[in-house]
């Protein structure tokens, strides 16, 4: 909200100086909650994979940890100033974060991952990738192949161009959408490692 109804950045250091502290306090507070509420609602976090509640789990995952970056770069790398374009950019990827919230609240949590197997079946996306029915007594293994290479080359072009536009500070929505494409690239790149485990 400040990046866009701020007028100004004559206060910055003020409000930096308390809101640093109770934005880290937040972040740990949110971490905890999380990982507690995990154990309840997915015990089984690997192969709720398998289904569409964990792989929007992963995906959200991974945005936190892009949210995470830019959250350190905006209250400690670039503490001195206030660059407005980096908060608005951050904030856009909490956007995204609450869209895949809202995507699991319409979704009934995998507590039990081969009941709902026998239910409902495997997300399509799993089905793409594994081409055939899964047995609801597998479990979720993961194991290098050649898709999934591609994807971990991908991925490490996408951080070199992060890298790249990050040096010059002067795109912080390119390195936001870079950071989305890394995370996408992620994404898949676990999802074609997964092997069914007998």
């Amino acid at each position: 909200m400040i990046s866009w109804k701020s007028t100004g950045d004559s206060n910055w250091d003020v409000f930096r100086k308390w809101f640093t502290p109770f934005a880290l306090t937040c972040v740990f507070l949110i971490l905890l909650a999380g990982i507690i509420l995990m154990e309840y609602t997915v015990p089984e976090y690997l192969n709720s994979w398998l289904l569409p509640y964990g792989e929007a789990l992963l995906l959200k995952h991974l945005l936190y940890a892009l949210v995470l970056i830019f959250g350190f770069i905006n209250g400690f790398v670039q503490k001195k100033q206030m660059n407005k374009n980096w908060l608005r950019a951050e904030s856009g990827l909490l956007l995204i974060v609450y869209i895949v919230t809202a995507f699991m609240s319409q979704s009934v949590p995998p507590k039990d991952v081969s009941y709902t197997i026998d239910t409902a079946g495997i997300s399509p996306i799993i089905m793409a990738i594994t081409g055939d029915e899964w047995d609801s007594q597998y479990s979720v293994g993961l194991a290098w192949n050649l898709k999934m290479m591609i994807f971990v080359g991908i991925s490490i072009l996408i951080t070199v161009s992060m890298s790249q536009v990050y040096e010059h500070k002067t795109r912080p929505y390119l390195f936001a959408l870079f950071g989305c494409l890394l995370v996408l690239a992620l994404f898949f790149t676990i999802l074609l490692s997964i092997v069914p485990l007998t």
